[in-house]
């Protein structure tokens, strides 16, 4: 598809012809034998696979050979040295650019103290990680970082502890929390803290992936109060999609998984879509 796009644009000519060579696999072990067995074999450039951590001990391999290796969600922060991953790049930015973006926000508006209150999985602890290494080295003061794995509950009483420690401590918030984050909200509006005193942003990955109306619940007569609630709210995506692009996108991948190479019916038939993660791009 990516072929097809760069000749219909003109960037490439008929007279650029490229061969390809894949491999299925998901785990760290895979990853680099493939790229050990596509280097014995000549292959010019590697992309994929998208997660970090499992790209990241091929491309130990791919500096020490020196050819280029590509990919496009692996945006782990770590990636971006190029002391140790020099012929690395990928076409969405690293979580890094969090922390750079959030000091040049407080910094306009002289914040220096902050807090954080972000699960341990996922996207969220990417962005976590980059802004809490990125902001201590700035010298900003991060008072509290409250953290909670995929195992802990987010029950009434474990937000409204969260809410104690960040009502003492801080009164701007970078948070992401998932699922329970209206429900975050609207007991910090009880205590009075959706008033303009306390500032929360929610860092978010793809903007176009979250609901345009978190604070929406069907016939909950909670919804006026977490409007208010999210007033208060700033959503800081470190990347965009155009959505109606994506979706066509998306939409159009199951019809190529039936062509070559790899002639596969079954997401068709299962009325099946791309998933996000297929065409990512970064801003």
């Amino acid at each position: 598809m990516a072929e097809n796009l760069l000749r219909k644009r003109g960037i490439i000519g008929n007279d650029v012809v490229f061969k390809y060579k894949w491999r299925d696999g998901g785990n760290v072990v895979d990853t680099v034998g493939y790229s050990k067995e596509f280097w014995d074999n000549g292959t010019d450039v590697i992309i994929g696979p998208t997660y970090s951590m499992t790209v990241r001990p091929a491309l130990y391999l791919a500096a020490y050979l020196n050819y280029p290796h590509w990919s496009w969600t692996a945006t782990h922060s770590e990636l971006s040295d190029k002391k140790k991953f020099s012929t690395f790049a990928r076409t969405l930015g690293s979580f890094s650019k969090l922390g750079s973006m959030f000091d040049i926000l407080f910094t306009h508006y002289k914040w220096r103290r902050f807090a954080m209150f972000f699960k341990t999985t996922g996207w969220c602890e990417f962005g976590r990680k980059a802004i809490d290494e990125y902001m201590s080295l700035n010298n900003f003061d991060v008072a509290e970082n409250i953290m909670f794995n995929d195992d802990v509950q987010l029950t009434a009483s474990y937000i409204d502890d969260v809410l104690d420690r960040l009502q003492q401590r801080a009164r701007i918030v970078l948070m992401c929390i998932g699922s329970k984050e209206r429900e975050f909200l609207l007991r910090a509006r009880q205590r009075g803290m959706t008033n303009g005193e306390y500032v929360f942003m929610i860092t978010g990955s793809i903007n176009a992936v979250r609901n345009p109306e978190p604070w929406k619940q069907q016939d909950s007569p909670e919804n006026d109060d977490a409007y208010e609630a999210y007033k208060v709210v700033f959503e800081v995506s470190w990347a965009s999609d155009e959505l109606q692009k994506e979706i066509e996108f998306r939409r159009l991948l199951p019809y190529k998984m039936t062509e070559w190479p790899w002639f596969h019916n079954k997401s068709l038939d299962d009325f099946l879509a791309g998933k996000p993660n297929s065409d990512v791009s970064g801003t």
